[in-house]
């Protein structure tokens, strides 16, 4: 089995060109082996995906984006950590997925 740090270079190697590049089967491979690892809720490594939602701002990876979302979701507990992290996020690059977890947060 692979490492979170392993998993997290991976997601952060991501980058192409166009965000119709992208290679949806090696996010979803990687948003699945990073979420089994991380079952504990620990907030430490989840700023990987808002650097994801910020170099690819204007897509939702054709669906693998929500389950991200999803995911980053379920497995946090300390929802105050989570509005840390993304508001770092929105201020380095306000995009629509951190903006949107700020939403469904207020409204829970």
């Amino acid at each position: 089995m692979r490492t979170i740090t392993e998993v997290i270079a991976d997601v952060d190697a991501l980058n192409t060109a166009h965000e119709d590049d992208l290679d949806l089967d090696q996010l979803q491979r990687l948003a699945d082996e990073y979420f089994v690892l991380e079952m504990n809720g620990d907030v430490e490594h989840l700023d990987v995906w808002f650097r994801l939602f910020e170099r690819y701002s204007h897509s939702d990876g054709y669906g693998v984006f929500w389950t991200i979302l999803h995911g980053i979701e379920h497995v946090v507990s300390n929802p105050t950590e989570l509005l840390l992290i993304v508001n770092r996020s929105l201020q380095r690059k306000p995009t629509y997925f951190p903006m949107l977890m700020v939403n469904r947060m207020l409204n829970t």
